[in-house]
C-alpha cells in the first residue's frame, strides 16, 4: 500500500456541530443540583459534588458511568461545591460551602474520610491539591488562601491573596505556583513555597470565577462573570485571547494541548478553539439547565459536565474538536512516504525531538507520540485525508497527507 503526502499547510475551524452524550447519572437520590465534577489524574474515574441538604459526593466509572461510591456528608454540612483528586488518585476532597474542607484517604477497599477541617470562614469555593499530593491549597471569602497538610491536616501557609472573597484557586502542574482569581477582578500567581506574589492580572473589574493553569503550565485562563474569557502566557504574562461567551461561566478547563477550552455556563456548556475563540460545539444533557461544572479529560477527548438538573454527564469531542496552527511560530518541516512499511518520514530544520498527533480531518484525534528522528507508523490508518501536526520548544507545524 502506497502512502502519498501532499505539502500543504491547513488550519481547520470547527464548526458548531453535535456530539455524543457517552452516559449521564444523578449526582444525588434526592434531585439536587450538581455543583462540581472533575476527572482523576488518569481521567478513569471521575467524582462529583453536589447540592444541600444530604448533599452527597460520587465517585464514577469514567469509561461507563457506573457509580463506584456513594458518600452523604454530615447533615451539618451544607453543599460541596468543589472537587479535587490528588494526581495519583490516593486523596480526594471537597470544599462544602460554609468553609469546611474535606479529606478522604482512597488508598483502601473503600474511601475514608480522615479530616474534616473548619476554615473558620463564611464560605469556601474551590480546593486543589499540589501535584505531589501532600498538600491541598483552598480558597476562602476572607481573602485568604490557605495551604493545608494532607495526612496530618495541619494549617502550613496562609496567603493574604486579596481584601475580597477568593473565588476559584488552582495550583500549577509543576507545583511552582499557584493562580487564584477573586471578587476584585484580578487574578494573581503566587510561590506555591513562599506565599509571595509573582504576578497579577488586571483588565476589569468583573468578579471572577475561575481559573486554570494549563498542563503544561504555560497557560493561565481566567472566566469573568460577565462571560469574558482571558487566556495569559504564564512567563511573559502576554494575553494570548479574550472571548466573550455569551452568558455567565462558571467554570473552565484548557486541554492538555493548548488548542482548545471548554466553559460550564447558563444554558449549556461550550467548547472554543484557541487562541481565535471561535465556538464549535456546545452541549448539556438537560436543555435549558444551567451548567455549573466542566472538566476536560486528561489527555484525552472527553468532557465531564455537573447541571442544575442533577446531572453528572460525559460528552466525547473527539469529532468536533479543531487542528490550528494558533499564535506558535511556524515549524517547517517536510513529510516523504515510505512505499514499504507505510511510515512517515520527518524531516526537520533542526532535527530536535517534537511531539506528532494524527488527526482526522474533521479534527478527531487519532494517534499521537513522540518523534525524534524515527519514522512514524501509519500502518494502522485507512485509506484517506489525515493531518499531522508537530509540535515542540514553542513551535507548532500541520501537514495534510492522504494514505491510498
Amino acid at each position: 500500500m502506497r502512502t502519498i503526502l501532499t505539502l500543504t499547510i491547513l488550519g481547520i475551524t470547527g464548526m458548531v456541530t453535535a456530539q455524543t452524550q457517552v452516559w449521564s447519572g444523578a449526582c444525588n437520590n434526592l434531585d439536587r443540583d450538581a455543583y462540581a465534577v472533575v476527572f482523576n489524574g488518569d481521567g478513569t474515574k471521575l467524582i462529583s459534588g453536589s447540592e444541600c441538604p444530604q448533599a452527597r459526593i460520587r465517585v464514577w466509572d469514567a469509561n461507563n458511568g457506573n457509580l463506584d461510591w456513594d458518600f452523604q456528608v454530615s447533615n451539618s454540612l451544607m453543599c460541596l461545591v468543589g472537587v479535587s483528586f490528588s494526581s495519583s488518585g490516593s486523596y480526594f476532597a471537597t470544599t462544602e460551602e460554609l468553609g469546611n474542607l474535606l479529606i478522604f484517604d482512597n488508598t483502601g477497599a473503600v474511601p475514608a474520610l480522615i479530616h474534616t477541617i473548619d476554615l473558620g470562614v463564611s464560605g469556601s469555593y474551590s480546593l486543589d491539591f499540589s501535584p505531589d499530593g501532600s498538600k491541598v491549597a483552598m480558597d476562602g471569602s476572607d481573602g485568604v488562601v490557605r495551604i493545608y497538610d494532607v495526612s496530618t491536616g495541619n494549617l502550613l501557609i496562609s496567603v493574604n491573596a486579596s481584601a475580597s472573597a477568593i473565588r476559584s484557586v488552582d495550583w500549577s502542574p509543576n507545583g511552582a505556583f499557584i493562580a487564584t482569581g477573586g471578587q476584585d477582578g484580578t487574578a494573581r500567581l503566587w510561590d506555591a513555597a513562599t506565599g509571595n506574589l509573582l504576578h497579577a492580572y488586571t483588565n476589569t473589574t468583573a468578579a471572577i470565577a475561575n481559573v486554570r493553569v494549563s498542563a503544561d503550565n504555560s497557560r493561565v485562563v481566567v472566566a469573568k462573570n460577565n462571560g469574558n474569557i482571558y487566556v495569559y502566557d504564564a512567563v511573559s504574562h502576554a494575553q494570548i485571547a479574550q472571548f466573550n461567551t455569551g452568558s455567565s461561566v462558571y467554570q473552565v478547563d484548557i486541554s492538555d494541548d493548548n488548542t482548545w477550552i471548554v466553559a460550564a455556563r447558563n444554558g449549556q456548556a461550550r467548547a472554543y478553539s484557541l487562541p481565535t475563540g471561535t465556538q464549535f460545539a456546545s452541549f448539556n444533557s438537560t436543555s435549558g439547565t444551567t451548567v455549573y461544572s466542566a472538566d476536560i479529560q486528561p489527555n484525552g477527548t472527553k468532557v465531564a459536565i455537573g447541571n442544575s438538573n442533577g446531572d453528572v454527564a460525559v460528552f466525547e469531542l473527539g469529532t468536533v474538536l479543531t487542528v490550528e496552527d494558533g499564535l506558535r511560530p511556524a515549524l517547517t518541516f517536510d513529510l516523504l512516504g515510505n512505499v514499504v512499511n507505510d511510515a512517515l518520514l520527518i524531516r526537520t530544520e533542526d532535527g530536535a525531538p517534537r511531539t506528532y498527533t494524527i488527526f482526522s480531518t474533521t479534527g478527531e484525534r487519532l494517534a499521537e507520540g513522540n518523534w525524534s528522528g524515527q519514522p512514524i507508523d501509519v500502518s494502522g490508518l485507512a485509506q484517506g485525508a489525515y493531518l499531522l501536526r508537530m509540535q515542540g520548544a514553542g513551535t507548532q507545524g500541520v501537514r495534510h497527507f492522504i494514505k491510498q
